[in-house]
């Protein structure tokens, strides 16, 4: 989490190993309620991400939740590949109500295998969270 005064915002970097199973289910639900980045090597392939490799399953899973879920929004640049051999493999997903608070690229230097992303977000601008509930003294 990132605090800035008294903004915060939740990050999640994951990285989808091999085969294992993929479910966003939750974090993309968190989006409705919290500012939240998730961003990571996915290894989910779709044409949504002009993936390199055919639609997989974690590919089917994070689009068919980009379509049911309003709340979060696509960062990445269609134009812009994160792998070097080119395709999208790192995606980065954004609450929506905070996705014009944002910026996304590569950076043109620092790459492995892939691309380092670079996220930028106006925190100053980020929603304050809720106070505390107000409580009376009626006595």
């Amino acid at each position: 989490m990132i605090t800035l005064a008294d903004r915060q915002m939740k990050i999640f970097n994951i990285y989808r190993r091999g085969l294992a199973e993929l479910d966003l289910t939750e974090l993309f639900t968190l989006t409705a309620t919290e500012p939240l980045l998730i961003g990571g090597d996915l290894n989910a392939h779709h044409p949504r991400f002009q993936s390199p490799g055919a639609t997989n399953p974690p590919g089917q899973h994070i689009a068919v939740h980009l379509e049911e879920v309003t709340s979060i929004s696509f960062l990445n640049d269609p134009h812009i590949p994160t792998h070097l051999k080119g395709g999208r493999l790192d995606l980065t997903f954004l609450s929506s109500n905070i996705t014009p608070l944002s910026q996304w690229t590569v950076h043109p230097t620092l790459t492995s295998d892939h691309h380092a992303i670079l996220c930028t977000i106006n925190l100053a601008l980020l929603p304050k969270p809720p106070g505390p509930p107000v409580k009376w003294n009626s006595s």
